[in-house]
């Protein structure tokens, strides 16, 4: 990511993680669709669902950077874009984590 101040890079890290968000609800939905399914029609449809969102979020998260921000921040391609998302949600999983481990040891 690329931008010209730390604000728009703290901007732009809040509006990632609300797309985040809202790319593993869609992605919870799809995969629901998909294992919820029980006729192979479902499963197709199901199926298709989660080849849409997988890539689809991508290009909206980009999108949406793009339209807020312009040409003040760069994210840089699908590919860095993919890699992004994956490293939020390796941190997001990780503080996840630390914090049930945190929990443990209040109990």
């Amino acid at each position: 990511m690329i931008t010209e101040s730390f604000t728009t890079s703290l901007a732009v890290a809040v509006v990632l993680k609300i797309l985040l968000e809202g790319v593993l609800r869609a992605k919870k939905w799809a995969t629901g669709r998909f294992t919820g399914a029980v006729t192979p029609v479902g499963k197709v449809a199901g199926a298709l669902t989660l080849v849409v969102v997988l890539p689809g979020s991508k290009i909206v998260v980009l999108e949406v950077v793009a339209f807020v921000f312009g040409d003040a921040v760069s994210l840089g391609g699908f590919f860095l874009v993919t890699a992004l998302i994956f490293g939020l949600l390796l941190a997001r999983l990780s503080v996840r984590r630390l914090l049930m481990l945190d929990a443990t040891y209040d109990a």
